[in-house]
Parts: C-alpha cells; sequence; structure tokens
C-alpha cells in the first residue's frame, strides 16, 4: 500500500510528552472546538467541489461557520486556527484528481468515517486531526481508532478498502497510512 500513501500526500508519527493538550485553560481555545469546526469547513468545501481553494476562499467559507458564534470573544482566534487546518489539508492531505470525494461523517459498524475518498483502485478514508500533536496517550488512541475504523472500512467496502490515512493538521510529519492489515506507514507528500 505504500503505493497509497505516496500518492494520497503526507511523514512519520512522532511522540509529543505534552499530557496537558487535553485541558483547556481559562482565557484559551478549546481545540476540540477548532476540530469539529475545521472538518465542517473541509467537508463542505469537498462538498462543494473545491480541490485547490484560495487562502481568500478559504478564509471567506470559515468567516460564514455558524459554529464560530458560540466561541465568543476567542472567535478571531478559533476562525485562525480552522482557516490553518482547512488550509494544510488542502496543500498537503488533498488526494489527487483519481481521487473522488464521497461524503463526510459516513457511519460504518462501529465507526464513524470523516472523510470517504473513491478512485479506480479502491477507497480510503480520511481520519482527520487538528490538534498541533499527538502526545504518547492520544498516538495510541489514534492507532486504536484507526484499527476500528479500517475493521469497519473492510466490512463496509469489502476488498476495495484500501486503509485509513490519519492526517494530522496541526502537525503534519505525524500523519500515516493505517492499510487494511494494520500496518501503518508515513504519509509522503511531493512525491
Amino acid at each position: 500500500m505504500g503505493n497509497v500513501a505516496q500518492n494520497l500526500g503526507a511523514v512519520a508519527p512522532s511522540e509529543n510528552s505534552d499530557d496537558d493538550e487535553d485541558r483547556v485553560a481559562p482565557g484559551h481555545v478549546d481545540r476540540r472546538r477548532v476540530g469539529v469546526l475545521a472538518h465542517g469547513l473541509i467537508a463542505e468545501m469537498l462538498a462543494d467541489g473545491e480541490r485547490a481553494p484560495s487562502a481568500t476562499r478559504i478564509s471567506a467559507s470559515a468567516a460564514r461557520l455558524p459554529g464560530l458564534v458560540e466561541v465568543g470573544s476567542y472567535r478571531m482566534a478559533v476562525q485562525q486556527r480552522v482557516v490553518t487546518a482547512a488550509a494544510v489539508y488542502f496543500r498537503l492531505f488533498m488526494p489527487t484528481v483519481e481521487w473522488t470525494f464521497e461524503g463526510a461523517e459516513l457511519r460504518g459498524p462501529s465507526a464513524r468515517f470523516d472523510l470517504v475518498w473513491r478512485s479506480a483502485g479502491g477507497v480510503i478514508v480520511d481520519e482527520i486531526k487538528s490538534g498541533r500533536s499527538a502526545t504518547r496517550r492520544e498516538l495510541s488512541a489514534v492507532r486504536e481508532q484507526a484499527a476500528r475504523e479500517t475493521h469497519a472500512g473492510t466490512a463496509v467496502f469489502g476488498p476495495r478498502f484500501l486503509g485509513v490515512r490519519v492526517v494530522c493538521l496541526g502537525a503534519p510529519r505525524t500523519s500515516f497510512f493505517s492499510d487494511r492489515d494494520g500496518q501503518c506507514t508515513p504519509l509522503v507528500w511531493g512525491s
């Protein structure tokens, strides 16, 4: 499946000992909110047929997100993080033109697929992570999630299912591809 990883975009999981990243301190932005908004923006733009939106288009689309109202005084900070996450996805992780966007938030048995892509060669799922990096604890949880999604993807798509791209928008070099056999390889972009 190395071909899939190379054709689809991104470099290798690293470990980070920052286990406090989950906590939201007063005066800080909730990264989960950023993740929900970034994922929604990417999915909306893909559904609209966008494959290479300009920074202006991404910013304008983000400014219209209804969820931004709920973040109150940190609206601009959240908007900037959402715009950055979407820009990273479209710049580094957008699959090549052979891949067709099938949908977002699709459900399988015991899993939800963030983004689903199909080509003549098969089907892949993108699991979007918007945090800056994965802690050791989170990396283990992400690998377990990728394994569940791989199992569910195989059940839904059968032998056409190739695997899951774990796309880390805040730390692209930690992104990886988990194939249908559970083997993880770094995503490599620009090749």
